[in-house]
């Protein structure tokens, strides 16, 4: 299989374009083909000690085994694609005499010949032109003829030349680019020339991806080279919002600050906002970071008339209800906050006759004294045996005055129902004897 004749170097050194990771015991990776792709292979042992095999990436046949026993430098190649192969170093001390199979992954290597240097943010920001060049050279016995190459229809900006002076684009086999013949222990230069256009928008990983073929013994072969670069632009902050619910990570920000604090100029329509921020290092979003008192990653804003006002404050984090002795129903319930805008009272509104307790009303309420983790254990009124008790409960933050307050209900509001018993012992179950902690 001589596919493995052809080698790229640069400065007569061997560059990579597949990064490898993972293997058996005994055996190094040292090269991937980079037509086995990014993904996962397989390295096999037979159990027998000597012999080794290897499946690239998406393939469906394991090619086949290697006696490996003196140990050395060996190709494996694919069961399903001669042209994919991995060579590696085996130690045959350390090979295993038991059936085995590992997976090796690989991946794109980043800033290699292949792919060219990273661009900073001032190159794409002014635009950028770069040309760099590597070598093919035959290791094989006989001479490679008819090399051809072209470059991925997917891979943009990117000219090949032979000679260092005529660029072209060709994207397919039947309009490559035709190289000299390469006898043995010999290479050829091929000329790479990259143009980024001004105010180029960020990118993670763009990949540059070149096809070769060529003919070896009267058999036909082909080869990749591949790598990955980046575009940066500059570093800080982006700021995302929304009149309809929190941002999510694919909307597009509404404005970029270099640093913070900052006051974005855009205004902002009655209603309710949300606001979020992600950290942005040239190339990558951090994520939205926490920005709400609790962790959330957003911040809320209401506005009437122009003029923002207080967002509801935080409402129960957790509650539930218990039918207690004597026709009682608790109320036990929680609520964590220390922010500016923690509530000041739990607000509770119940029912006994079927109907949904209303909103943004306290028929009950009992004051969150301190801010912190605050604590509710309340018992309403008893009631006949089997009365349905529906309960809401809400918190709430006096945004007036004590003697005019002006309150602000928390938006959780879900309603919770119990069955009220008032047949059992009238003596309290276990943990009824409890003090009424009300709010820490």
């Amino acid at each position: 299989m001589p596919a493995a004749s052809l080698h790229f170097e640069s400065s007569s050194v061997e560059f990579k374009s597949l990064a490898a990771a993972g293997t058996l015991p005994g055996a190094i990776p040292l090269f991937a083909a980079a037509k086995n792709g990014p993904g996962a292979g397989l390295l096999v042992s037979s159990g027998d000690g000597k012999t080794l095999a290897f499946r690239a990436p998406g393939s469906a046949t394991i090619g086949a085994a290697v006696d490996c026993s003196a140990g050395g430098t060996f190709i494996l190649y694919d069961g399903d694609d001669p042209d994919k192969f991995l060579r590696i170093e085996v130690f045959p001390d350390d090979l295993l005499s038991s059936a085995i199979e590992k997976t090796v992954y690989l991946e794109d290597v980043y800033s290699s010949v292949a792919g060219g240097p990273d661009l900073s943010a001032p190159q794409a920001d002014a635009g950028n032109v770069v040309s760099y060049s590597f070598q093919l050279k035959n290791y094989g016995s006989t001479t490679l003829t008819a090399i051809k190459t072209w470059i991925d229809a997917a891979t943009p900006d990117l000219e090949i030349s032979a000679n260092g002076s005529s660029y072209s684009s060709p994207t397919s086999e039947g309009t490559a680019l035709s190289l000299a013949d390469l006898t043995a222990g010999n290479s050829l230069t091929l000329y790479l020339r990259r143009t980024i256009a001004a105010d180029s928008p960020s990118a993670a990983e763009v990949l540059n991806l070149l096809h070769f073929s060529f003919v070896e013994s009267a058999a036909t072969y082909h080869a990749d080279c591949r790598g990955k670069y980046r575009v940066f632009n500059a570093a800080g902050y982006n700021f995302f919002r929304s009149n309809s619910a929190p941002p999510v990570e694919s909307d597009t920000p509404f404005d970029f600050a270099a640093s913070l604090p900052h006051t974005p100029a855009d205004t902002f329509a009655d209603g309710t906002w949300y606001l979020s921020l992600s950290a942005f290092n040239g190339v990558r979003n951090s994520g939205f970071m926490p920005l709400g008192p609790h962790g959330e990653t957003f911040v809320r804003i209401d506005i009437v008339s122009g003029v923002g006002v207080y967002s509801p404050p935080l409402g129960p984090t957790e509650w539930h209800l218990e039918a207690a002795a004597g026709g009682q129903v608790r109320i036990v319930a929680m609520v964590a906050d220390s922010s500016d805008l923690r509530a000041h009272e739990w607000a509770i509104n119940y029912t006994t006759n079927g109907t949904t307790p209303t909103t943004d009303a306290a028929a009950i309420s009992r004051e969150i004294d301190s801010a912190g983790l605050a604590i509710l254990d309340y018992l309403l009124p008893a009631q006949a045996d089997g009365a349905t008790v529906k309960v809401r409960l809400q918190t709430r933050r006096n945004d007036g005055t004590d003697l005019s307050p002006v309150w602000t209900y928390s938006e959780d509001s879900t309603v919770l129902v119990a069955v009220a018993d008032a047949v059992g012992p009238g003596a309290p179950r276990f943990g009824e004897k409890m003090s009424r902690i009300g709010e820490i």
